[in-house]
């Protein structure tokens, strides 16, 4: 009888360790946006949304990077909008939901074009 008692209370551990780190994962769900200046130029009052969430970056120098994490709030498409001489430039990307995670690398270049990397390890 003792056997069939240990036997269920190790079974029950098991899945209550299963359950936890299931209920843990899900909580932790980060996004990263990487955000890098590729050129030789500064970029000026850089926003981010993305979702649900709303970022502002004073300036990028030349060469420099920021990394944004947070978790989404909402669903939706993401969107960066980055001044350069002057001039805004702006790109849509992404979509982001409250239960999945994803990376997402922004490269700004000199002529003004911004590029996007989805799916990357940051």
């Amino acid at each position: 009888m003792e056997s069939t008692e240990t036997n269920f209370m190790i079974a029950n551990q098991k899945i209550l360790l299963i359950l936890l780190s299931t209920f843990l994962t899900i909580g932790c769900t980060k996004n990263d946006i990487s955000i890098y200046n590729l050129g030789s130029k500064k970029w000026n009052n850089i926003n981010v949304s993305a979702g649900g969430r709303s970022f502002k970056v004073e300036r990028l120098n030349e060469g420099a990077s920021h990394t944004l994490r947070f978790n989404s709030k909402s669903e939706g498409g993401g969107e960066i909008s980055a001044e350069l001489d002057g001039t805004v430039h702006d790109r849509e990307f992404g979509y982001f939901t409250p239960n999945l995670t994803d990376n997402y690398e922004i490269m700004l270049k000199d002529d003004g074009s911004i590029w996007i990397n989805e799916g990357v390890d940051n």
